[in-house]
C-alpha cells in the first residue's frame, strides 16, 4: 500500500527561464518538482465510514505532531489536512476540533492510497 503524498505525482524538471538568473547564482540548472495532487472527494457516506478521534486544537498544535500521534509517522500529516478540508494549520483557530481519522490503514483507503 503507498503511504507517501508523492507516490503517484508526476516529477517534472523547473528550467524556467523566468528563474535562470537565480539558479545561475544558485550554480543549479533547474530544480525538480513535483505535480500538484488531486485527491479524490470523499462523499458524505464515505466520512461516516472512517472512525475518528476528535481533538481540540490548541496553542503550539502541529498537523505532523498529532500525525506522530495518532499514526507515529509525521509525515502523514497531510492525511489530517485533506481530512479535515483544512490545507494548512493557518486554516485552524484555536478551539476548532479537528478530526483525526483512524485507523489509518481505513483512512488512506477510503482516498485510494
Amino acid at each position: 500500500m503507498s503511504t507517501s503524498r508523492y507516490d503517484n505525482r508526476e516529477i517534472f524538471f523547473n528550467d524556467d527561464p523566468l528563474f535562470k538568473r537565480h539558479f545561475k547564482q544558485r550554480k543549479i540548472g533547474g530544480i525538480v518538482q513535483y505535480d500538484t495532487p488531486l485527491f479524490p472527494e470523499i462523499e458524505d457516506e464515505e466520512y461516516k465510514n472512517i472512525e475518528t478521534v476528535q481533538h481540540l486544537w490548541k496553542l503550539g498544535d502541529r498537523y505532523s505532531k498529532l500525525a506522530e500521534f495518532y499514526y507515529d509517522d509525521p509525515t502523514m500529516w497531510w492525511l489530517i489536512a485533506f481530512y479535515n478540508k483544512k490545507p494548512t494549520e493557518s486554516h485552524l483557530k484555536i478551539g476548532d476540533l479537528v478530526f483525526i481519522p483512524t485507523p489509518l490503514e481505513a483512512a488512506l483507503e477510503v482516498i485510494g492510497m
